[in-house]
């Protein structure tokens, strides 16, 4: 690699797969305190986190065949680190060369995300859950991932209401207006995101996130609040909260209380039914609108009205 920006990490990875970059770090849109998204093609194994001079590395373990995101949306924008025998980087260029089949795709399968959360979110509504608006924040960030691979993006939460408003022309399906009513992104203010930013670190932890990683996104949050880019802050870190929550996959008996109290603050949720109802509305219709731009027909959520 010589001296070129990913130099370091070839000093300090020393594995015996195909080791790549994804995420900002391959592009010019990163910050200085973005983390450097690692990928080992060696199956399927835990996160681990590597720091040198300050900078962090968050290591993905993940198949070049069969990856765990269920689309080959991210080998398509890969930048080769370590390939000693030439197995990752063919896969890579087929991805690249199939871009618009492989984002399509990609798009499609966020949209039945985004469905099947709407549909979760219509349901703990009608059972009068607490957890209802959390749900349908997930399904506003599946509906905002699929606005970027439709727009031939790979998603980077931290950056992405600068690559929204850099979209020529209005969003497909009003998608992008149903995201930013539905996350409340209006609401932000310096005070309001630096909550957010401290809870939505709280529960990473809780959730198991490693230092490093809780460390890279309170320093996003802290660089986009710095710069007065308040709804790109609220945007990112409800986006991380949601992963978080994502990450610890089913509660057998819901969100315990102090999980639950760090998310409502972290999520900055809605707590009226009726605009909670709107906001389900919203999602669903533009779902739909998206699905029909991709070649994907969304099933209804289930409504009788």
């Amino acid at each position: 690699m010589g001296g070129g920006p990913d130099s370091w990490l070839a000093a300090r990875l020393d594995y015996a797969a195909p080791v790549a970059l994804g995420g900002c770090r391959r592009g010019p849109r990163s910050f200085a305190c973005c983390e450097y998204n690692v990928t080992v093609f060696d199956g399927h194994g835990p996160t681990e986190e590597l720091e040198d001079g300050g900078r962090i590395a968050i290591i993905r373990h993940d198949s070049a065949t069969d990856p765990s995101s269920g689309t080959f949306a991210h080998l398509a924008g890969l930048r080769v680190i370590s390939d000693p025998e030439w197995a990752l980087a063919p896969r890579i260029s087929a991805a690249a060369e199939a871009r618009g089949r492989v984002f399509a795709h990609a798009a499609k399968s966020a949209l039945v995300d985004a469905e099947m959360m709407a549909i979760r979110a219509r349901a703990s509504l009608s059972s009068g859950s607490r957890e209802a608006p959390f749900w349908l924040k997930c399904a506003a960030y599946s509906l905002a991932g699929a606005l970027s691979y439709h727009a031939m993006a790979e998603p980077s939460p931290a950056h992405m209401m600068a690559a929204f408003r850099a979209m020529p022309g209005p969003a497909p399906g009003d998608a992008l207006q149903a995201v930013g009513e539905c996350l409340g992104l209006e609401r932000a203010t310096p005070s309001l995101v630096s909550r957010m930013a401290r809870s939505a670190a709280g529960f990473a932890r809780m959730a198991g996130a490693g230092p490093l990683a809780v460390a890279a996104m309170e320093a996003k949050a802290a660089h986009l609040a710095s710069e007065s880019l308040l709804a790109d802050c609220h945007y990112y870190v409800g986006h991380a909260a949601c992963a978080a929550l994502r990450a610890r996959r089913a509660y057998a008996h819901g969100i315990p209380d102090a999980e639950f109290h760090a998310l409502r603050v972290a999520l900055d949720p809605e707590g009226n039914a009726q605009r909670l109802e709107r906001h389900a509305g919203l999602v669903e219709a533009a779902t739909a609108g998206l699905a029909a731009r991709v070649g994907w027909a969304a099933p209804r959520a289930g409504r009788d009205s």
